[in-house]
Order: C-alpha cells, then structure tokens, then sequence
C-alpha cells in the first residue's frame, strides 16, 4: 500500500495489541485548524480483530477529535476502521 500526505510521522505505540506493529501516519491537510484528517498505517502477522482496530484507533486518538482511519495490512489485505469509532 504506497500512501503520500502533506506530512508524514513515525507512529510508535506502546499498547498496540500483539501482534501488530504501528508504522506511520499520514496527515492530510488542516487548513481550518480543525484538526485535518488522518490514517494511521499498521502491520500484522495475522487479520486484525474488529477490537483490535477499535483499540488502535483508540489509543491514537486518545481524548481529542481528529479524524481518523487506521489502516492494518496483513497478507495483502488492508484492513480499516474510522473515522467513526461506533460504526
């Protein structure tokens, strides 16, 4: 999956479940001061668990309201979830 953004940071996390390894997140623009869009990218060594995801999106997004897709890849799959964390 080949991803380009306006800015892209490392994405390290501590408590992301086992198994699956935080890469980077591409941010997109935020002319508006709004808090821009973003999509935070993952590897792992097997499908992702519709918690999983839930959890990752939860820890990145932590007590603010950015909007965000997390994007878990896995034998050429890419699994996502957001940007609303109840859908």
């Amino acid at each position: 999956m080949r991803l380009t953004a306006d800015k892209v940071v490392n994405w390290t996390d501590a408590s992301a479940p086992a198994g699956i390894t935080p890469e980077k997140v591409y941010l997109g623009p935020d002319p508006h001061g709004l808090g821009g869009f973003q999509v935070a990218v993952a590897t792992a060594v097997t499908a992702p668990s519709r918690q999983a995801l839930r959890d990752l999106h939860a820890a990145r997004t932590g007590r603010t309201q950015v909007q965000l897709v997390v994007a878990v890849t896995h034998d050429g799959a890419v699994h996502l979830f957001g940007p609303d964390p109840q859908a």
